[in-house]
């Protein structure tokens, strides 16, 4: 049997403010193999995950990482 997992994107703005955690948020992101993370700017941020449980954890380390972080489905 196999498992497919449905791919979910978003679309993160932070607070200019909080730009120098970016590139370690980012790092930190893309040691899972079920993620990729990648940075458009200071302030942007794009997260792709390989199904929910996946963007639920990528989620709640944007809560934790940044204050009041916009999030935005892309997929």
């Amino acid at each position: 049997l196999i498992k497919t997992e449905i791919m979910q994107a978003v679309k993160v703005q932070i607070n200019f403010s909080e730009w120098e955690k970016v590139g370690d948020f980012i790092s930190e992101m893309n040691v899972d193999e079920d993620m990729v993370a990648y940075a458009i700017d200071n302030t942007t941020i794009v997260i792709a995950t390989a199904g929910e449980c996946s963007m639920a954890y990528a989620k709640a380390q944007l809560e934790t990482w940044f204050n009041d972080p916009i999030i935005e489905t892309i997929k």
